[in-house]
């Protein structure tokens, strides 16, 4: 495929799976009546493009699809209405995000200088970067909370206890701030994005003050997450956490908080099938923040995302690109493949995905080992259930907005199906 014609694409925020009852006719249908005489396949060909790339037409053709043994979709070519002739509705797997986000004294003072306000260059671009992340629509799709730690505290920097200076009554207790319960109701529920008010609103009634007690917070979090992947509504969805922290897990807990212990509480959930991304906010002030790695890899993630802290500019646009990252890793470019129409048989040589934007259609070549990174392929041949895009198709649907796919059912597929 075209790689330039395909990033015009758009990330595909669901699928729509139309499926063939015949194609041309009930001869040429791609699924059989049970009898073992299924189709040929239709009749494609379209006016522009090769059968190979579909580009040579110019723009994106309107023929059909190719099919049987014949030529090429002009440039891609539209979905054939006869080898889509009834409906059913699929969705690439959902995925749902559980920030916790760090809002100790360090976000917005200084170690060294515990009274210089940096606000403007930590907490406060930290802060627009994530509003605009919860409000854009590229993460149309995607569903979000949002938890802050430590919820609880004491004086600056520390997970202490708090007394009413007029009855002396304890309003906090380092308990509350080291306990998991205080982090596992989150200040914003889970709610699709794009949402511009509800997370703006809670970062803004929000202010860096407390310590660190990232295993708590964590524990929380993971509590957050089991909820959500456990309920019905949300069956079958990629359930994630991201926790966002300028600092190493605080000592006011412990023996608790530490690394090697926030890390293991992530390597459960990872088992699980709860992935932990890890984003440092890192600034000359504090301490090196690579034991933060350790969270990351014990989450499955990998390292964890580091931002400097240098100007407001950069560190926005550096947190921003963080965010964006780990949304593009996050999407699934998978889809549970519908079943046939009633009667019929599925045919694994007779399914075609196209992707259609504003510009027009291209049908995807079968790409049994995505050799080159672009077309899709079954997760296996013998009892296949997903249809899984390869990497550079599946990295340009989620780069930009604004396309879908469409699986065609009854007409043969553009390549070659191996059976293995």
């Amino acid at each position: 495929m075209n790689q330039r014609r395909l990033a015009s694409f758009g990330a595909a925020a669901s699928l729509i799976a139309l499926i063939a009852a015949g194609c041309g006719g009930s001869n040429d249908s791609g699924f059989g009546d049970g009898s073992g005489n299924g189709g040929n396949g239709g009749n494609g060909g379209g006016g522009g493009g090769t059968e190979e790339h579909g580009s040579s037409g110019g723009g994106f053709g309107h023929g059909g699809p190719t099919s049987g043994d014949g030529g090429g979709g002009g440039g891609g070519g539209q979905p054939d209405p006869h080898c889509a002739a009834a409906g059913a509705e699929g969705k690439l797997t959902g995925v749902n995000l559980v920030f916790m986000f760090d809002r100790s004294a360090s976000m917005g003072w200084t170690q060294t200088e515990p009274q210089r306000d940096i606000r403007d260059i930590k907490w406060r671009p930290v802060v627009a970067a994530t509003r605009s992340f919860f409000g854009d629509a590229a993460s149309s799709g995607m569903n979000a909370s949002l938890a802050f730690f430590s919820e609880k505290s004491g004086d600056r920097g520390l997970c202490g206890t708090i007394w009413d200076p007029q009855t002396g009554e304890v309003i906090a207790s380092a308990e509350e701030c080291c306990a998991t319960e205080t982090y596992s109701t989150p200040a914003v529920s889970l709610r699709k994005l794009p949402n511009a008010t509800d997370f703006a609103g809670a970062l803004d009634a929000t202010s860096p003050d407390g310590s660190t007690p990232t295993h708590a917070a964590l524990l929380g979090a993971i509590e957050q997450a089991k909820a959500i992947a456990s309920d019905s509504g949300h069956a079958n969805e990629t359930t994630l956490i991201v926790l966002v922290t300028d600092g190493i897990p605080s000592d006011a807990c412990t023996p608790q908080s530490t690394v090697e212990n926030t890390a293991a509480v992530a390597q459960e959930a990872r088992r699980a099938g709860i992935k932990t991304y890890v984003i440092g906010v890192q600034s000359t002030d504090t301490p090196s923040l690579d034991s933060l790695n350790q969270i990351a890899n014990s989450g499955g993630t990998g390292k964890a995302i580091m931002v400097d802290v240098d100007n407001p500019e950069n560190t926005k646009r550096s947190f921003g690109a963080a965010l964006a990252k780990i949304r593009g890793q996050s999407i699934s470019c998978s889809v549970a493949i519908p079943p046939p129409p009633p009667g019929k048989t599925f045919d694994l040589k007779a399914v075609n995905v196209v992707i259609t934007s504003n510009a027009g259609a291209q049908t995807l070549t079968y790409n049994d080992t995505c050799n080159g990174g672009e077309g899709w392929h079954y997760d296996n041949t013998s009892n296949p259930k997903i249809i899984e895009l390869c990497p550079s198709t599946c990295g340009a649907l989620k780069s930009t907005a604004g396309a879908h796919i469409d699986v065609q059912f009854g007409c043969a597929t553009k390549g070659e199906v191996i059976i293995h």
